[in-house]
């Protein structure tokens, strides 16, 4: 015997969670919400591509989720401080450059990762 091999069903994934730290401030609590919350980060970075160019390519990180931890209220008056949200999350969709990477929508059942889906089979059955 050559020991034991576990090799995992790429047709679910299990569960994701987002900690988000932001400044506290008058805004911050709006990011705990009732319900299903949304949330999208941009940012731009630069690649190099195999000839050495670099350009400049933006990205897109879609999230939706239900708040599950909500910071309690430590900082005194007039000092700085920062806030963590915990989220359960139930959809998320990464986007580079134009490319989607990543596209996961637990509640609908979708699990498309660089273009693979991977329910497709599972879902042709059901």
């Amino acid at each position: 015997m050559m020991g034991s091999l576990t090799v995992p069903d790429q047709s679910r994934i299990a569960d994701m969670s987002l900690s988000i730290t932001v400044p506290v401030s008058p805004y911050s609590a709006k990011l705990s919400g009732k319900g299903l919350m949304g949330y999208e980060a941009r940012w731009a970075q630069e690649v190099t591509d195999p000839s050495g160019a670099i350009r400049v390519v933006q990205g897109v990180c879609y999230i939706s989720g239900y708040v599950t931890q909500v910071p309690a209220s430590a900082v005194n008056p007039g000092a700085e401080g920062t806030a963590d949200y915990n989220v359960s999350v139930v959809k998320y969709r990464l986007v580079v450059d134009g490319k989607e990477l990543h596209n996961i929508d637990r509640g609908n059942g979708v699990l498309i990762i660089d273009g693979v889906d991977y329910r497709s089979e599972v879902d042709k059955l059901l």
